[in-house]
């Protein structure tokens, strides 16, 4: 089981490097960061739509806030202490 906390430790990591590259790197980026921000979105998206299908768009003034990647993290971070 020790495995699979890993793994979902890492899972976790990778959401979170996905939201800080959204905030430090809006739009398309080019190099390592940009291949990196691909690679996150590529691994953490079929998690996330589901998620976005249910849970709308945070509207506050003019700013929109997904707040898929936190319910995501919420989740898997239930799911490692559950097993």
């Amino acid at each position: 089981m020790a495995v699979v906390r890993a793994i979902i430790g890492v899972y976790i990591l990778i959401v979170l490097i996905r939201v800080v590259l959204s905030w430090i790197t809006p739009g398309q980026v080019r190099g390592v960061l940009g291949r990196l921000q691909y690679l996150c979105e590529q691994l953490t998206e079929p998690l996330l739509r589901p998620i976005r299908r249910v849970l709308p768009l945070w509207r506050v003034g003019g700013v929109a806030i997904d707040l898929s990647t936190f319910v995501l993290m919420i989740a898997l971070s239930l799911l490692q202490r559950s097993i």
